[in-house]
């Protein structure tokens, strides 16, 4: 998660970041993309993306810098800089940051003093289900695939570590987004010293590593906005359409361990837009579903977005409170935020079924929708 308002210490670099830089504000984030030919990539983090409306760019000199040091935090060596081996560490998507900002030439977010994040695991033992309660997790060791180096890098790495296991570490409501933890989960995580003091250690960046929960279990409730780009027809006149005007559809949400719910679809949102953000997030199909061309709701379909990777695909969705999406050369934000009114809401309900008598027998018609895993239809008699 990207944190605004954070200081990160002081850093080496030219007097021009330098001046570009916003008090030393620290943000939080993961490689999305590395061009590795090139040298250049780009860093996803929701606060900058709230701010900047787009993705981070991470340039060519800065990935050099960065691929000198080993991963940082208080889990990392004392004196990593010092400690570190002559090999450099490779940059991999998905290698987790923290960085500062400095506009471009062009106004653009660009990543200056960026260093690789250390990853650790850990068992939740608090789950912190209540609205606004901290979740707890008790530290067992690295996470899988946590970058590391040799030497005497990696001794001193190995003994911090060892300092850190089965420490409590905090999570924030903020910093698990949407997802709902139970205790016995597993979870991967970049630790950071709190607000409350270098004692107090808080969890950045969560990803769910290992759950019990499978098929219809639920992992969360939100409301995604989701932007919408659509062209105004031509009037009558045959006037060329206006430009392209952007809105947002607020669709109730529900995640299950293997698939995503939304509900108040608009009549005109279909397959093929939804998968313009679900596609890059591990979502395979879609199913959408209407109500009856008669009726007059407008906003009461339905969605169901399968995702192949079971929980910890719908997970990562859900942790986040932004997600981009990049279509030709443009960058929207769809944001994820908390469901609308207290606890857990309703999952969508079907329209109402109709019923008719043809041929002396009585035909009663419904509408089919992809998660349901089976019909019962009650017949009863109507009052005289």
């Amino acid at each position: 998660r990207g944190v605004g308002g954070r200081m990160c210490p002081p850093q080496m670099g030219s007097d021009q970041a330098q001046d570009n830089l916003a008090d030393g504000e620290c943000f939080y984030g993961v490689i999305k993309s590395y061009n590795e030919r090139r040298g250049f990539g780009f860093v996803a983090c929701e606060e900058t993306a709230r701010r900047f409306g787009r993705d981070v760019y991470l340039s060519k000199e800065e990935a050099v810098e960065l691929a000198q040091f080993p991963a940082v935090g208080p889990a990392a060596a004392a004196d990593a800089k010092k400690a570190h081996s002559e090999a450099t560490l490779p940059i991999r998507e998905g290698d987790f940051l923290q960085f500062q900002v400095q506009r471009s030439t062009e106004g653009y977010p660009q990543a200056v003093h960026a260093r690789r994040m250390r990853r650790l695991r850990g068992e939740v033992v608090r789950p912190g289900l209540d609205s606004g309660a901290d979740s707890m997790v008790v530290v067992r060791g690295d996470a899988p695939g946590a970058s590391g180096v040799g030497g005497a890098a990696g001794d001193a790495e190995a003994l911090s570590l060892s300092s850190f296991v089965g420490q409590e570490v905090r999570i924030r409501p903020a910093d698990r987004g949407q997802l709902r933890l139970e205790a016995g989960d597993e979870v991967a995580f970049c630790c950071d010293t709190g607000e409350d003091g270098p004692q107090a250690l808080e969890a950045r960046l969560v990803e769910l590593l290992r759950t019990q929960r499978r098929g219809a279990a639920l992992l969360g409730c939100f409301v995604l906005e989701l932007p919408r780009t659509s062209l105004p027809s031509p009037d009558e006149a045959g006037a060329p359409a206006a430009e392209a005007q952007l809105r947002v559809a607020r669709l109730d949400g529900h995640a299950l361990a293997d698939r995503v719910v939304l509900a108040g679809l608009p009549r005109d949102l279909e397959e093929p837009e939804l998968m313009r953000l679900f596609s890059k997030l591990g979502g395979s199909n879609v199913h959408v579903a209407h109500p009856l061309e008669d009726t007059e709701d407008l906003a009461g379909g339905f969605a169901s977005v399968a995702f192949n990777g079971g929980p910890l695909d719908v997970a990562r969705f859900l942790v986040r409170a932004a997600h981009t999406i990049n279509e030709q050369g443009s960058t929207q934000l769809a944001r994820l935020a908390a469901p609308r009114g207290a606890g857990v809401v309703a999952l969508p309900a079907l329209p109402a079924p109709s019923a008719s008598r043809e041929d002396g027998a009585l035909l009663v018609r419904w509408q089919q929708v992809g998660f349901a895993a089976g019909y019962l239809l009650e017949l009863r008699q109507a009052a005289a």
